[in-house]
This record gives structure tokens, C-alpha cells and sequence, in this order.
């Protein structure tokens, strides 16, 4: 079994209702922003398309 199988068979979490925190410095704080190159998953969505 992959690991995809498995959080398919037993893991119930829709993770599109998660997001990433991610501390920058050299931006405002309050804002969203898009990071180039940063991915939780290799290949994943982006986080703010």
C-alpha cells in the first residue's frame, strides 16, 4: 500500500480547508502572498493561484 492509498483509505481531512504560515520579514505582515518555489508537496497546487 503507497501512502497514498493509505490516507485515501484512512485518513478523513479535506486539506483544502488548511493552510501554510509562513514567516517573511521582508514583508508586510496581514497579507497574502505567493512564494515561488514553495510547495508543501513537490509538484503540489499552488497556495494562492
Amino acid at each position: 500500500m503507497t501512502p497514498q492509498e493509505f490516507a485515501a483509505e484512512y485518513v478523513d481531512v479535506d486539506w483544502k480547508n488548511y493552510v501554510c504560515i509562513v514567516n517573511d520579514p521582508r514583508n508586510a505582515y496581514y497579507q497574502t502572498y505567493t512564494v515561488d518555489y514553495l510547495q508543501n508537496v513537490a509538484g503540489g497546487p499552488r497556495w494562492f493561484p
